[in-house]
């Protein structure tokens, strides 16, 4: 039958699977006894549970047989084995710290036969525990009540894990002790009153408990009796000082039974603590000046107790400011000129406290004289040479200014502004004249004087180009404004000597006039107002080159031969002129001339051949002319028939 039991509960358990469900079963038995009982007490499955919070494990173990300090008994869940206390009446404890999830928590016991039962149940675990929230809205902190009249406390309670009913609240006095403890109404309200406290002044605190312990709690304060009164004007509620200030503390107290001089008044800061124990005068009143009190927030708490013990409170926050720290300042440009705008630069302030954006103000001065200039600028217009501006930088927050830094600058001398100089010409040439010419102005209202150097070393405002003056050469002119206060500025002007082409002054060709075989002579003088010597070459309108020229027969009479002079100096710039000659005819002459028959009678015809040439060129014409010695004129052709003239016998016949 055993052995059918724990069968039965093995099947149980495969069918037992959502999260709170327990389940037991046995791993089966070895042994002959019977097998141990066991049962999880906690967790239930009902929860909830937290992430941050150790689970309470308890459960109960047995055997027939065994004693429950004779068993093995374990925690485990789903990743990894717990410490198990078995205490003698068979009940188990532990914790387990589980993450957020699903989780099975098992407790095992096996006896000493080896018989082996676990009880299983699931859970689930949210995440960490979030404290409760909780506050007294009833009665007014500080408020009074007098002996024996009914009280009525109020406040809340909230969590967002668990409900109203399961947190726990607990009204409690530093006088008499805790007054009252229970659970919140469903809605979160909490409440009771009560006529019972003592005389005094009461502090009743509420403290709110969650299912795990994690509390929030306030307090207020109540008094039962007769106490002070105490009034504070100043400073009030939420006041703001900078750092430094004499901060004024000023109000009142009085007692039914006391004198106001006698009532102890301590003043405590929740920054510096107790700061003072000055108390009213006669008449009550309350005059307190500080001013040394730390930066920051302050909650302070004024009280003021009587004889008796009896006490009234007044609290208020004060806001210290803690000033910004000084800047670095500059000032651009540095030097400065008249014509400069003088620019501040203040930075590396910062607010200590972050009570506010960091701000600056600017205040100007001219050799120490106010000026009314109030930015980070200070215009060009507004500032003279030979004078010294001081800024001074103040940092701000929000809440009052800090210390401040400052800058100066002496202005200086601007030096005048040229215009120029300008050159009549960029290029020139011997014997030309160059004028130099500028202005200037001055922001000081200076008497601006004007100079000209030339690069010779002459200072006239005029140049004139002169041999010694090569092509190519750059002639400047340096104009300087001079304000007679050290301002001096400079600027230059330059123009370039160009080439005068040398010239031709004389060309001639002798003789004017030529034959065939006559030579001509060119010859031509030169200058070059540049200086140095022209070279001289010479071409002839025939082709060739050279100082002369030989007359050949394709030169036909009546030609003008022309010479072209030209003179070409070092720079490359060349002049020319012409002269010419004219040729003449040459006349032709006859070479050869010859009678055929040589030895004639007066019946035969003679013949006369005759060869000529000319040195012009081409063929010259032949005429004939027979003539006898005593006869005169025989004939005009080349041959004559003497049988036809008179020709006589002896007579001599000759052939032109």
């Amino acid at each position: 039958m055993r052995r059918l039991a724990a069968l039965l509960a093995l099947t149980a358990t495969a069918c037992s699977d959502t999260a709170g469900d327990k389940a037991t079963a046995p791993d089966g038995q070895s042994g002959s006894g019977e097998a141990p009982v066991v049962s999880v007490t906690a967790p239930d499955g009902t929860g909830p549970y937290y992430s941050d919070q150790p689970i309470a494990l308890a459960g109960t173990v047995s055997d027939a047989e065994d004693a429950p300090g004779d068993l093995t008994v374990s925690w485990s869940t789903d990743d990894r084995e717990l410490a198990a206390t078995v205490a003698d009446d068979g009940s188990v404890t532990g914790t387990a710290a589980l993450g957020e999830g699903s989780w099975a928590v098992t407790l095992t016991a096996t006896d000493t036969d080896e018989n082996t039962v676990r009880d299983t149940v699931s859970i689930t675990v949210g995440g960490p525990n979030r404290a409760p929230d909780c506050g007294i809205t009833a009665p007014e902190d500080g408020s009074s009540t007098a002996v024996g009249e009914e009280l009525r406390f109020e406040g809340f309670a909230t969590d967002p894990d668990v409900s109203a009913d399961q947190l726990t609240a607990t009204w409690s006095s530093d006088v008499d002790g805790e007054l009252r403890t229970g659970t919140p109404d469903p809605d979160g309200t909490i409440a009771f009153a009560t006529s019972s406290l003592t005389t005094a002044t009461h502090r009743i605190s509420l403290l709110v408990s969650d299912d795990v312990g994690v509390t929030c709690g306030e307090s207020l304060f109540v008094t039962v009796g007769s106490p002070p009164t105490l009034t504070i004007d100043t400073p009030v509620d939420g006041d703001r000082v900078s750092e430094d200030d004499a901060v004024a503390f000023t109000g009142s107290v009085s007692d039914g039974e006391d004198r106001a001089e006698d009532l102890s008044v301590t003043w405590v800061s929740s920054l510096d603590g107790v700061f003072s124990e000055v108390g009213a005068d006669s008449t009550g009143a309350l005059d307190l000046s500080v001013d040394d009190l730390q930066a920051g927030t302050h909650e302070l708490e004024i009280t003021v107790t009587d004889s008796d013990g009896l006490y009234a409170i007044d609290r208020r926050t004060l806001l210290v400011n803690a000033l910004p720290t000084a800047p670095t300042v500059t000032i651009d440009p540095d030097p400065a000129f008249t014509i400069d705008t003088l620019t501040a630069t203040a930075n590396g302030s910062t607010d200590p406290d972050g009570s506010g954006t960091v701000t600056y103000a600017y205040a100007w001065t001219e050799d120490g004289a106010p000026l009314s200039e109030t930015g980070a600028t200070l215009p060009a217009t507004e500032t003279a040479k030979n004078r010294t501006y001081r800024v001074t930088v103040t940092p701000s927050d929000d809440l009052g200014p800090g210390e401040s830094a400052s800058a100066e600058v002496t202005v200086s001398n601007s030096v005048p502004v040229l215009s120029g100089p300008t050159l009549s010409t960029s290029t020139v040439v011997v014997g030309d004249t160059l004028t130099c010419a500028a202005t200037a102005t001055d922001a000081d209202d200076d008497s601006v004087s004007i100079t000209y150097a030339w690069s010779d070393g002459s200072t006239d405002a005029t140049y004139t180009v002169t041999e010694t003056d090569d092509p190519g050469d750059t002639i400047t002119c340096t104009a300087t404004a001079d304000d007679g206060d050290g301002g001096v500025s400079t600027a230059t002007a330059s123009a370039t000597v160009d080439n005068t082409a040398p010239t031709v002054d004389s060309v001639s060709v002798s003789p004017t006039t030529g034959k065939v075989g006559d030579t001509l002579t060119c010859s031509a003088t030169a200058s070059d107002v540049d200086g140095g010597t022209p070279t001289i070459t010479y071409a002839w309108s025939t082709g060739e080159t050279g100082d002369t020229y030989v007359i050949v027969e394709s030169d036909d009479p009546g030609n003008v031969i022309t010479c072209t002079a030209t003179a070409t100096d070092t720079d490359g710039g060349a002049a020319s002129d012409t002269a010419s000659a004219t040729v003449e005819n040459t006349d032709p002459s006859v070479d050869t001339v010859s009678i055929s028959p040589t030895t004639a009678h007066n019946d035969d015809t003679l013949t006369c051949s005759a060869t000529a040439s000319d040195a012009d060129g081409g063929t010259p014409t032949l005429a004939y002319a027979w003539t006898g010695s005593t006869s005169g004129s025989l004939g005009s052709t080349d041959t004559v028939d003497l049988s036809t003239t008179a020709a006589a016998s002896g007579e001599t016949i000759t052939c032109t």
